[in-house]
């Protein structure tokens, strides 16, 4: 990793200090924000789900059999859980199998499960840390062992009526949470082959398992999460699987690269699959990302430590370069290590939160909008739409215009109209989840900002030095407004490289479309942005607060302070003339002109759907 990078720990830190310094205004009005990126790690209360022989009783399976105590160490629990907190995750999935006395079925407990009210206790521990809990109830006929004779009832109406009374407990003791993960992996006759009572189910008899098992968390307000890999042997998965399940496909090679150069060729097979669970047909395992996604599924990928050091950070790399970043809720990152065997434990975690410590963070996407100046109370058409991509920890930006005049139909509406009208329909969110859903983005925030202010700040930093030629002087003159009463209607008189421009002089620059086309207007609005951000990062302190908080002024978003602040922080520290600007649609990927007495422009949209991916991400 490069010595620049802010690992999550250190952005912690910063959001931290920001939110010291900085407080928010009551002006920002603030809606409420989607939930963040999913950044889990599974670790084990029971652990009666590997074998179903005793383990005091055979030295073969002395760390994966059964007991009839909780093995578990409370002090290496709480060192796992401080730690994940540390390095910024947010979320924890227990397994707990044995580990609970569940009130509905106390004859699964062993000596030594926790009760309720333990539970409960921990569970507020942990929300206070920042830690999401879920609980986790893996129902495999490979992983039921726990189930004690209901394993031996798989299917059966009083196999049914227990998942359902344990589901509805665990949701009463975790207070709603928002999801139950059921387990379901590695299901057939491979993996139980040391198994003294060995059953698995096949074809729509596991289907329908899986449906009652959904429906049954979905009666106690909770969604579904289950492992994917039956996805990797059976056709039938994306047909047969609700929709509603989230699904988290794993693979623990260190190959990605080489096999996603495979799955590119149109020529490549994965193979034939078998209807057991065959495991390492890492062609197969991959291709279930793209499978899933196809069919419309929600995902939060697994990787490990297990047994490569590499394979976190190259399946968080193949996912956001690959898949669509709407369907992808976060990443499952677990190292696969007992709870009780303190040794063993502590040595596998303390090499997977050093590989965890060091991953990057992901790009985050900010939709700015510009409104026209003739609206002020309400939300009208955007002057521009540009997405900001920051990406904090390699402290680096990237700019994406997008035309005002793409032809889409909004999201969740019959209307269809230019992109432009999406934020006068439904303000900032009818136009986020627009560009979401035809360009593959999970835009989450924006900043919607009046231009008066955009005006005003440049004046407070005394103007901007731009290249300006002979007609976009003549232009700008022509569509000057008094946004400033700094600036007040002086026609610029000079053109040439490093004109000083006032802020009406810069805004209506940035504000230019006759004399060119909107796609130089994008690039000019680009080029003011980037001018204003290298102004910024020469002024002092002070400065920057009187900046900010002339922007808070006219500016409507979905951002507190500290995430404002934070990404201010970033900016100061970046190369202004390394920040990338890009425009959607790209060239030779649309049509343009008159449609149905319209003029507009018409994208192939999964043509730039896969470039923005690729130009943000790659």
């Amino acid at each position: 990793m490069k010595n620049s990078m802010i690992h999550r720990r250190d952005f912690i830190k910063s959001c931290a200090a920001a939110s010291a310094v900085f407080s928010a205004p009551n002006i920002l009005r603030a809606a409420t924000p989607k939930e963040p990126l999913i950044w889990a790690n599974l670790l084990q209360l029971g652990c009666n789900m590997w074998n179903d022989h005793e383990a005091d009783k055979f030295k073969e399976f002395a760390s994966n059999g059964t007991a009839d105590y909780l093995r578990f160490d409370e002090g290496v629990w709480r060192n796992l859980t401080e730690r994940m907190h540390d390095i910024g995750m947010n979320m924890i999935i227990i397994d707990l199998a044995e580990g609970l006395v569940y009130p509905s079925h106390p004859e699964l407990a062993v000596k030594g499960s926790w009760t309720p009210e333990k539970l409960r206790t921990e569970l507020a521990r942990l929300r206070r840390m920042g830690l999401e809990p879920i609980p986790k109830l893996n129902f495999s006929a490979t992983h039921d062992v726990w189930l004690k004779d209901y394993a031996r009832m798989v299917s059966t109406e009083t196999y049914h009526k227990v998942i359902a009374d344990l589901v509805k407990d665990v949701c009463e003791i975790f207070d709603r949470p928002r999801f139950v993960h059921i387990g379901m992996d590695e299901e057939g006759e491979l993996l139980q082959t040391k198994f003294r009572y060995a059953l698995t189910r096949r074809e729509d008899v596991w289907f329908d398992d899986v449906k009652r098992i959904t429906a049954a968390v979905e009666r106690c307000g909770a969604r579904a999460w289950m492992w994917s890999d039956p996805s990797w042997n059976y056709p039938d998965y994306y047909a047969n699987v609700p929709k509603s399940v989230m699904q988290s496909n794993w693979y623990y090679w260190k190959d990605v690269k080489e096999i996603e150069a495979k799955l590119d060729d149109p020529k490549f097979s994965t193979g034939t699959k078998r209807p057991d669970w065959a495991g390492q047909n890492h062609a197969a395992e991959l291709k279930s990302f793209y499978d899933l996604e196809k069919a419309g599924y929600d995902q939060i990928p697994c990787a490990t430590t297990w047994n490569s050091n590499e394979n976190m950070e190259q399946v968080i790399d193949f996912c956001l370069r690959r898949l669509d970043r709407n369907l992808v809720k976060g990443f499952l990152l677990t190292p696969w290590a007992f709870t009780w065997n303190k040794e063993k434990t502590l040595k596998k975690h303390d090499n997977f939160f050093a590989v965890t410590e060091g991953l990057p963070d992901n790009w985050v996407n900010i939709l700015l909008l510009g409104t026209d100046v003739k609206y002020t109370n309400a939300y009208g058409r955007s002057d521009s739409m540009i997405v900001l991509s920051v990406n904090l920890a390699e402290r680096k930006a990237k700019l994406t215009s997008f035309m005002r005049d793409i032809w889409v139909s909004m999201n969740g509406r019959t209307k269809t109209g230019k992109l432009n009208s999406a934020c006068a329909l439904g303000g900032p969110a009818l136009t986020m989840s627009t560009i979401n859903q035809y360009f593959g983005l999970n835009l989450q925030y924006y900043a919607l900002v009046n231009l008066s202010s955009m005006a005003e700040v440049i004046d407070i930093l005394g103007g901007l030095d731009l290249n300006v030629t002979e007609a976009e002087r003549d232009a700008l003159n022509k569509g000057l407004f008094n946004l400033s009463s700094m600036s007040g209607m002086e026609k610029l008189e000079e053109y040439g490289s490093g004109v000083h421009l006032n802020g009406n002089q810069a805004t209506a620059y940035a504000r230019i479309r006759k004399i060119d086309s909107d796609y130089k207007r994008t690039q000019r609005q680009r080029y003011v942005l980037t001018e204003i951000a290298k102004r910024l990062q020469k002024e002092s302190a002070g400065t920057i607060v009187g900046v900010v908080m002339k922007l808070l002024e006219n500016v409507e978003t979905n951002m507190n302070m500290t995430q404002l602040m934070t990404i201010a922080y970033a900016g100061m520290q970046m190369n202004m003339d390394e920040i990338e600007q890009f425009r959607i649609p790209a060239d030779n990927t649309f049509k343009s002109g008159t449609f149905d007495g319209v003029w507009c422009i018409r994208p192939d949209f999964n043509a730039n759907k896969m470039l923005l991916q690729q130009l943000i991400y790659g």
